[in-house]
């Protein structure tokens, strides 16, 4: 009796799980890399080169957020508003 399939079928079952395993950490690298809050830039806070206080453009100068922070009434959710400097902008005024 012929073989119906070429012994090469054998190695077909790892060959998938091999692809699999592959492309299952091909996602996951995806998903580390831009779905990170660092990527998205959400809730993200670099390292300041120099100190800086908010405070002193707002009560000081009495100069409007908008006037730097173009975005400022779009980006800002308000969990994030519990930031020391962004309390003080958001009573200020």
């Amino acid at each position: 009796m012929a073989n119906i399939f070429p012994r090469s079928a054998n190695y077909l079952p790892l060959k998938i799980v091999f692809c699999l395993l592959v492309l299952s950490g091909a996602v996951s690298a995806v998903y580390w890399y831009y779905l990170t809050p660092e990527y998205m830039r959400a809730g993200y806070q670099p390292i300041q080169p120099v100190p800086f206080s908010h405070n002193i453009h707002v009560t000081q100068l009495g100069m409007d957020c908008r006037y730097c922070h173009s975005y400022v009434e779009v980006f800002v959710p308000l969990k994030y508003t519990d930031h020391p400097d962004l309390h003080e902008l958001s009573h200020a005024g």
